[in-house]
């Protein structure tokens, strides 16, 4: 038992001084709204009709001058009426809209990946900017992400925001927030790891210069697109409200295994210090189960470990986006990301067929 407990003390003080040097590295600072950039907006959408909504209703309430703004809506095969809301969104479009309908897949590329460079492709302006279809902004939105790139950044991200109301939703918005978070710590260290394709903005410049998304299968084309760019131009992912989108979380245990195993199947774009953060937490996650077989006290005291871990990386973005009453749900987002992490590294040897929707 004694040699165990210093197994745990060692992997849980790793883990804890990693979460405070990521936490003390975080960047929340508030960006200086721009317009003064020519911007695309590049949105992909594969059968999202049912969410498009609350798309449509942002992009309308964007406060962006038209004549500096290009919305790029791309249908990627979609068969549930996508394609059809988009041309009838375009009617009432206060911005320049153009939609592209990828109807067949290329061969040898993966789905989201072609539809963005197909959207990229099309692109005018000075700045590329990509979020999900299901996702809502405020109307100062795309002035603070242009605002990061004015103030002499090449690559910069926000945050993401889960929504709903369930225990599940919740858990999964606190997961979020813990990435996002772990992201800004990376790229305050100026080892960008992770930004996401929820909520990015680059320079056409960068863009080129680094070669822009992998021609080929990619499940994790924003995480191949940082590693390209890392080194190339300088890069932030912004805590701020300010920065952040709204989305949606799974509804259910297959849809969310199904996105994190697509993330698992990525892994090899992940860099060095990403890598054994990674490790970390993995190995975190195994000294509980283990301290399970050994006895209860270790367990728990494992547990402990982790959600000091946990809450160091997730306080500050907690008390930022005023949801500090949140904080209540970390012992609980623990023990979840414990649990699915460990499921996560039994599953994505196993499934073979995956989609991107």
């Amino acid at each position: 038992m004694t040699i165990f407990l210093t197994i745990i003390l060692i992997v849980g003080a790793f883990y804890i001084l990693f979460a405070l040097i990521l936490s003390l590295s975080q960047q929340f600072g508030e960006p200086h709204p721009s317009a003064d950039l020519s911007v695309s907006l590049i949105i992909p959408a594969r059968n999202e009709a049912r969410d498009l909504h609350r798309l449509f209703d942002s992009l309308n309430k964007l406060d962006y001058p038209a004549d500096k703004l290009q919305i790029i809506l791309v249908d990627h095969r979609s068969t549930d009426g996508t394609y059809a809301l988009m041309k009838q969104f375009k009617r009432s479009s206060k911005f320049p809209l153009k939609i592209i309908r990828i109807e067949s897949e290329t061969q040898g590329a993966a789905y989201k990946t072609e539809a963005l460079t197909a959207g990229v492709k099309a692109a005018s302006g000075e700045a590329l900017t990509f979020i999900d279809a299901e996702c809502r902004f405020q109307p100062g939105w795309l002035k603070a992400m242009s605002g990061m790139l004015k103030s002499g950044y090449d690559m910069a991200g926000g945050m993401i925001m889960m929504e709903g109301e369930s225990f599940f939703a919740a858990l999964q918005r606190m997961d979020w927030i813990f990435l996002c978070a772990a992201g800004s710590g990376f790229s305050g260290l100026k080892i960008p790891q992770s930004l996401f394709g929820k909520n990015l903005i680059i320079t056409r410049r960068l863009y080129l210069k680094s070669g822009g998304f992998p021609n080929k299968k990619a499940w994790t084309e924003d995480l191949e697109l940082v590693k390209r760019c890392a080194g190339k131009g300088k890069i932030t992912l912004n805590l701020s409200p300010q920065c952040a989108v709204h989305s949606l979380p799974a509804r259910n245990l297959s849809e969310f295994f199904r996105q994190r195993i697509r993330w698992l199947k990525g892994s090899p774009s992940v860099r060095i210090p990403g890598l054994l953060a990674m490790a970390s937490a993995l190995a975190m996650d195994a000294v509980f189960i283990a301290g399970l077989f050994h006895s209860t006290t270790l367990a728990l005291f494992a547990l402990l470990m982790k959600i000091i871990g946990d809450w160091l990386i997730l306080r500050k973005s907690l008390k930022n986006l005023n949801i500090n009453n949140e904080i209540i749900l970390i012992p609980f987002y623990s023990l979840f990301s414990i649990l699915y992490q460990l499921t996560l590294v039994i599953l994505t040897p196993i499934v073979k067929n995956l989609r991107w929707r």
